[in-house]
C-alpha cells in the first residue's frame, strides 16, 4: 500500500466515511465489521430504532416482567446485610434477586460509577464488580462521535439522471464535511414533502473539532463546505437545497454531541490497539456464574460496549443473551436450550493473549 493508498482510505474509508480518525483504534474491528458483515443487507426501520427496544418491552411485560418507564437510574449496588443488588432510582431504592446493566462503559463508569472502588476497610455495599472488570470498564476506549441533522424538503426526489434522482443520496468528501446522507422515514416521493440530511456523522477528531461551534454555526460551515465541494460538478446548486423544512433554523436541526450527552458521555467501544485484554474480560463476565462464583453481587454487565462488536446491536443482543444466562445460574434454574451461552462459551476458553 502506498502513501496516497493509505490517505486516500483515511479520507473515504469503504463507502462510508474516512477511517483516517480511528487510525489509532484497533483495526480487528473494522475487519470484524467486514467480514460479519455488517453493513450488508441492512434493513431500515422506519419508525426508528428506539421501537426495537419498545418492542422488546413489550414482550417482556407480556411475560409478567415489570418495566419501570422514564425512571432514571441513579446506582447499581450490592447489599451485602441482604446478600442482594439494589438499584437506587432518584429517593426509591429496590432490592432485586440479580442485576443486568446493559449500558455503555462510559455510563457504568462516569454516571453509575459501577466501577469506583474504595479505600480497603470501608464499609459495605462498594464493591460491585471484580477488580479486573472495573479497570476494563475505565480503560477501553470509547470514541466520540458528533451528528448533524437537517430537516428539509425531499429535494433529492426530484425526478434526474443519477439513479432516478437529480442530486446524489450520498457525499464522500476529505473536507470539514466528510459525510452527507439524505433520509426518508416515509414512503411519500413528493418532493415537497419532509425529509432529513445528516449532514455531517463524525468521529474523533473530526467530531471533536467542530464540538466548540453551536449547531447553527456548523450549519452555516458546512453548507458553505458542501458547496465548494459541489462547485464543479454535475450538481453545483446542492448547498442551495439544504434549507429548513418551516423556515426555521432552530426548529429543524438538531445536533448530537455523544460525548457531551446526559447518560451517555461517548459513542461506543473501538478499543485501542493492546486494549483487546479489557473486551475480553469484559465480555467474559457472565462467565463467572458457571464457576458458582457470585460474591461480586450477582451483577453482570451487558451491552454493545463490552462486545467484540461496539456500536452495533449484533453486540448488545448477544452480550443480553450471556448475561440472561448467567443470571437463570445464579438464581438457579433450569436453561432448556442445550446450546446456550453459559456451556457454549464456558471453560477452558482460548487465550488471546500471553499470561
Amino acid at each position: 500500500m502506498s502513501s496516497y493508498d493509505f490517505t486516500r482510505f483515511g479520507a473515504l474509508g469503504i463507502g462510508s466515511g474516512g477511517f483516517g480518525p480511528l487510525y489509532n483504534i484497533g483495526f480487528l474491528y473494522i475487519f470484524r465489521l467486514l467480514t460479519n458483515a455488517l453493513e450488508t443487507d441492512q434493513q431500515f426501520v422506519r419508525a426508528g430504532i428506539s421501537t426495537l427496544c419498545d418492542e422488546f418491552v413489550s414482550l417482556f411485560e407480556q411475560a409478567g416482567g415489570i418495566y419501570y418507564d422514564s425512571l432514571h437510574v441513579d446506582e447499581v449496588k450490592y447489599d451485602e446485610r441482604q446478600g442482594r443488588p439494589y438499584v437506587t432510582f432518584g429517593s426509591d431504592k429496590k432490592h432485586f434477586d440479580a442485576v443486568i446493566v446493559a449500558t455503555n462503559t462510559r455510563a457504568m463508569e462516569m454516571g453509575l460509577r459501577l466501577s469506583q472502588y474504595p479505600p480497603v476497610g470501608q464499609a459495605p455495599n462498594a464493591t460491585v464488580v471484580t477488580a479486573p472488570i472495573a479497570e476494563a470498564i475505565g480503560r477501553t476506549h470509547v470514541i466520540s462521535s458528533t451528528k448533524l441533522f437537517l430537516r428539509t424538503r425531499k429535494f433529492w426526489r426530484i425526478p434526474g439522471n443519477i439513479q432516478g434522482y437529480k442530486y446524489p443520496r450520498n457525499l464522500l468528501s476529505d473536507t470539514k464535511v466528510p459525510q452527507v446522507y439524505t433520509l426518508e422515514y416515509d414512503d411519500n416521493t413528493d418532493p415537497s414533502s419532509s425529509g432529513v440530511v445528516l449532514l455531517t456523522y463524525t468521529w474523533e477528531d473530526d467530531a471533536v473539532k467542530t464540538q466548540a461551534l453551536s449547531a447553527v454555526d456548523r450549519y452555516h460551515l458546512f453548507v458553505e463546505t458542501v458547496r465548494e465541494i459541489t462547485a464543479d460538478s454535475p450538481f453545483p446548486d446542492y448547498a442551495d437545497q439544504l434549507k429548513p423544512f418551516t423556515g426555521n433554523l432552530d426548529q429543524d436541526l438538531q445536533s448530537i454531541d455523544w460525548q457531551s450527552t446526559d447518560n451517555q458521555f461517548g459513542a461506543f467501544t473501538l478499543a485501542r490497539p493492546g486494549q483487546d485484554p479489557f473486551v475480553n474480560t469484559m465480555f467474559k463476565d457472565f462467565t463467572r456464574a458457571s464457576n458458582g462464583v457470585t460474591n461480586t453481587g450477582k451483577i453482570f454487565i451487558a451491552g454493545d460496549c463490552v462486545s467484540w462488536t461496539g456500536g452495533w446491536a449484533e453486540g448488545a443482543l448477544q452480550t443480553g443473551l450471556n448475561a440472561a444466562s448467567a443470571v437463570i445460574n445464579v438464581l438457579g434454574g433450569e436453561q432448556k436450550i442445550a446450546k446456550n451461552p453459559s456451556n457454549a462459551l464456558a471453560q477452558p476458553f482460548y487465550n488471546y493473549f500471553p499470561l
